[in-house]
């Protein structure tokens, strides 16, 4: 199931932006930490190091001006 989610992230990386497949993962990390609260026999396929992107990287710049 990890490698069906790595595609997954894999071609919205492609069409989107990794920022986009991280949004994703984060959204299935969510409903898959849900659900793992709600069954005994479920483990999350998502692991540390799955996102494309550090936090760093996707900081912006943001200038504010009077116009």
């Amino acid at each position: 199931m990890r490698s069906e989610i790595v595609k997954l992230l894999d071609k919205i990386e492609d069409e989107h932006g990794a920022g986009m497949a991280d949004n994703t993962l984060a959204h299935v990390r969510k409903i898959m930490n849900w659900h793992a609260t709600r069954t005994d026999n479920f483990r999350s396929p998502i692991v540390r190091g799955m996102a494309r992107t550090k936090p760093g990287e996707r900081k912006r710049d943001r200038i504010l001006d009077d116009k």
